[in-house]
């Protein structure tokens, strides 16, 4: 595929129902986790968002000492959500469902919070926050550093292409 075939697909205008890849790297509490994500979504009458994700496998400093880290499984998630675009700025709330519960989730009901800039029609970034607010805090057992009876909730920064 020529670049020029590329260069059209990106900024020919979207159709009615936008298909979205979004990739990018995952923070938890701010700090960077070594993992990524990938985002598929289906947009639908231009408000509403339909979502599955894939978080990678995560590693979590969980003292001040090196040698304290924690690993956290890949996760994947479904979500639903409504979405509003106020011209190049994009903002989002969503109820989602994590197949696994950790330290980073809490629970296996989260919520989505999503800000983003549109660069152009086929072309988006985003900041990404799931939480469950505190609802439920899972159990850990690592010792006095751990930070045990919270949850860290997960952030990503994403670039997002439409179809």
């Amino acid at each position: 595929m020529s670049w020029r075939v590329v260069l059209a697909l990106l900024l020919a205008p979207p159709a009615a129902a936008e298909t979205e890849v979004e990739i990018g790297p995952t923070f938890l509490a701010q700090e960077f986790a070594h993992s990524g994500t990938l985002i598929l979504t289906e947009r639908v009458a231009g408000k509403y968002d339909f979502t599955i994700g894939h978080i990678s496998e995560q590693l979590v400093q969980t003292c001040p000492r090196l040698d304290c880290i924690q690993r956290i499984d890949r996760n994947l998630y479904v979500g639903a959500g409504r979405f509003w675009s106020r011209r190049r700025l994009e903002f989002g709330l969503s109820a989602n469902y994590f197949g696994a519960v950790s330290r980073v989730s809490g629970s296996h009901l989260m919520v989505g919070a999503m800000i983003g800039y549109r660069v152009c029609d086929r072309l988006s970034i985003r900041v990404r926050h799931y939480s469950n607010a505190g609802h439920n805090s899972p159990d850990c057992d690592c010792g006095a550093y751990c930070g045990c009876g919270y949850n860290l909730g997960q952030d990503a920064i994403t670039l997002a292409v439409r179809f």
